[in-house]
This record gives C-alpha cells, structure tokens and sequence, in this order.
C-alpha cells in the first residue's frame, strides 16, 4: 500500500487499533522475536512490544511493512475512535486476553507442544 492510502486510511477516521496487531500476531503463532526476524530489524521486538502495549504507535511506513509481513492490509489495522474505546473497557480487555490465551492453545495444540 501506498504511503498516501496509508494516510487516507488514517484520514478516513481510522486509528490504529494495537489490539489487531496482537491478535493477528498470535493468530499466525508469532513471537516478538519472530516479528522482529521477519522484518529484519532486531530493534522490532522491543517496537512491537510498545506498539502491542499502546506505550508507542508506529508511523505509516512501519503500518505498511506490519501489513506486507503478516499477510493483510494496512485497514486491518485501523479502527474508529468509538470502536477502539469500546475494546478497553475492563470486561473487553479480559475478554481480549482469554481469546488470546485460546489461539494460543490451539496453535500449541497443533504444533505438537
């Protein structure tokens, strides 16, 4: 994607939304370690990890090369403010983590670990 579709996506409402990132991560059974492996750039796991907390959010290029690496488009990241608000409140949050927790499981489940 484009840096100027990046920029409209952005412009269109859409924040990026580091509850996506993570579970799209999880879902592909990716470390921290892992994602900094793929895009080549050792410094990523620590990137990643604040990006994931929400401590940081990463630019447009780094949106971009997320995309490309796991295997989706830059929208995929991107949320409204009402949605991203609605996905921190305590009960979404545990919700959140319990999900994550199952992928995690099932991907284990199927890697024979």
């Amino acid at each position: 994607m484009r840096r100027k579709d990046i920029s409209a996506a952005m412009m269109s409402g859409g924040v990026f939304d580091r509850f996506k990132l993570r579970q799209r991560r999880l879902v592909l059974g990716l470390s921290l370690k892992d994602m900094a492996d793929l895009a080549d750039r050792p410094h990523w796991q620590d990137y990643v990890s604040r990006w994931e907390r929400g401590i940081k959010s990463p630019s447009a290029s780094s949106i971009r090369i997320l995309a490309e690496l796991l295997g989706c488009e830059v929208e995929d990241f991107m949320s409204t403010p009402k949605d991203l608000a609605a996905k921190t409140t305590p009960n979404r949050l545990h919700e959140i983590v319990k999900d994550a927790r199952r992928i995690v499981r099932i991907w284990e489940k199927g890697n024979g670990k």
